[in-house]
């Protein structure tokens, strides 16, 4: 009997050990009250606003661009996709995104663009585009990281995004830059995989030897408020986050 419950206590003591390092990660975690609902980026002062329900999924959005024709969306979920009004926008696999669909209408008519995701333990690593009109009509991105799961690298052909990051955590601040707004949508779904584990300080793009560099506003409990992108003497962008439930 007294072995009996020897055996039973180090059972839970082991349970007990398990959850405790299951729950120690360092993983960002978004909060409710820290949603974003509004990011103002580019530096044409481009507008990209978010609608939430009740528990605090997002369910629409509106994008203005500067000087162009506004956007609005509203996204329902079913079967495994979710819709951008009529027209199917992302497709669902274990929580993730694995294919992103969208058009465009420009001045040669419409473009429809289709990007094919890949993941590594949870973490975005390949993105494959293809649109109808480009030419090469297929491109193929690579995402590479460091051991502390920063994005590092984002290669495509001959051209190359390199990060350097800082101290500052990643709570809530998703980023993967110099794709279309979209991704934004997606990001903010939590449907992109991870996010990088601290917050980027800047970019370099190989093609026009650009680069952009980040200033952060945090909070007291370390969330991000507004963020300052530099680049050059260009004016500079500012992404605000605000939240929305409280």
């Amino acid at each position: 009997m007294i072995m009996k419950k020897v055996i039973f206590t180090l059972a839970v003591m082991f349970i007990v050990m398990m959850t405790l390092a299951s729950c120690s990660n360092d993983e960002p975690v978004l909060k409710q009250s820290e949603l974003l609902s509004e990011k103002t980026f580019g530096n044409g002062g481009d507008r990209l606003s978010f609608e939430y329900d009740a528990n605090g999924k997002l369910t629409g959005y509106t994008f203005t661009p500067n000087g162009g024709s506004v956007f609005k969306a509203i996204l329902t979920e079913k079967d495994g996709v979710i819709y951008q009004n009529a027209y199917p926008f992302l497709y669902i696999k274990d929580g993730l995104a694995t294919k992103m669909t969208y058009m465009t209408q420009g001045v040669s008519g419409i473009t429809e663009y289709s990007y094919e995701f890949g993941y590594n333990k949870g973490y975005l690593v390949g993105i494959t585009m293809s649109s109808s009109k480009d030419f090469p009509s297929t491109r193929e991105y690579t995402l590479e990281y460091d051991r502390n799961h920063n994005l590092t690298c984002v290669k495509q052909g001959a051209h190359e995004w390199k990060y350097t990051y800082g101290s500052l955590k990643n709570r809530n601040y998703y980023f993967l830059d110099n794709f279309p707004v979209f991704f934004d949508v997606a990001w903010q779904m939590g449907l992109l995989g991870k996010c990088t584990r601290n917050l980027p300080e800047s970019m370099e793009m190989s093609t026009g030897a650009s680069t952009y560099n980040f200033e952060y506003t945090i909070d007291e409990e370390g969330y991000v408020t507004n963020v300052k992108e530099t680049q050059g003497n260009l004016p500079p962008a500012s992404y605000i986050y605000k939240p929305v439930i409280k």
